[in-house]
């Protein structure tokens, strides 16, 4: 029985990770917390990280591939950029229903 009770559970069903980090607030907090401080990258790496998130916006998820998808998440600024495009597009005041007064909205 609790075998089925846990396999119900949000975190335990499949998600692609990157959208389960910009859609669900807590996985968004945990992650940029997780991150901590990202070390600073050179103007080659973050114009290759905004093609990436280019081709997000553009075409979608499902257009990256898995080793893209990691790159974007292993990058706080990037993951930041991504979450407040999406729950702009999506017409939602800061993010994906967070609250104004949450925590997680204060680090979009």
């Amino acid at each position: 029985k609790e075998m089925e009770i846990g396999a119900a559970r949000r975190w335990a069903t499949e998600h692609e990770p990157l959208s389960q980090v910009l859609e669900d607030p807590e996985v968004y907090a945990l992650h940029l917390w997780m991150l901590g401080s990202t070390k600073p990258i050179g103007p080659l790496q973050r114009h290759y990280l905004e093609g990436l998130e280019l081709k997000y916006r553009h075409a979608g998820g499902q257009a990256l591939t898995s080793r893209e998808k990691r790159e974007l998440l292993l990058d706080q600024e990037a993951v930041r950029s991504l979450a407040r495009m999406l729950h702009e597009d999506w017409g939602i005041d800061r993010a994906g229903g967070f609250p104004a007064n949450n925590r997680v909205s204060s680090q979009l």
